[in-house]
């Protein structure tokens, strides 16, 4: 299947691997699609060397990838949610362009109003791997600090 990859970058190996020819955005196309700037898609798609047969918007940590124009793609639309316990109150709407949504947090599924199915998200194992490290913390977080977004966690 040719895809169009808008977003997460972690799913493009994985996706080639399974014989997709896949675009991915990002890394293609720098000076149409910039995580964390909306884009027009409508003009990266008249750039594409070939029709693609799927479109699929995956959301990335940090800057959302929010391509418009989402209507005007002549292929189906898959939209691919995480981190929806802390997103859905705008995912939910973004979720209507779409014509499959597939989300990460299971308990969610049944609140989109659009079709959607559950895909746990995964960890590619050429990058999260036991490295053989000796563990010098019994503890740690991996997350946003930021006094100015989240206070509470700051103040710990």
């Amino acid at each position: 299947m040719r895809i169009l990859h808008v977003g997460n970058v972690h799913l493009v190996d994985p996706l080639r691997a399974h014989g997709h020819e896949v675009i991915a955005a990002f890394e293609e196309y720098p000076a149409l699609a910039v995580p964390g700037v909306p884009f027009d898609v409508r003009a990266l798609w008249r750039r594409l060397p070939f029709a693609p047969d799927l479109l699929l918007v995956a959301d990335t940590l940090g800057p959302q990838a929010l391509p418009f124009g989402l209507e005007d793609v002549p292929v189906p639309r898959v939209y691919y949610a995480v981190d929806v316990h802390m997103n859905f109150f705008w995912q939910r709407y973004y979720a209507r362009l779409f014509d499959l949504v597939l989300v990460a947090q299971k308990d969610y599924v049944p609140v989109f109003d659009v079709p959607a199915r559950w895909l746990p998200w995964g960890a590619d194992e050429r990058v999260f791997r036991e490295r053989g490290l000796a563990r010098i913390h019994d503890l740690v977080f991996a997350g946003t600090v930021d006094p100015a977004t989240r206070p509470k966690r700051a103040a710990i």
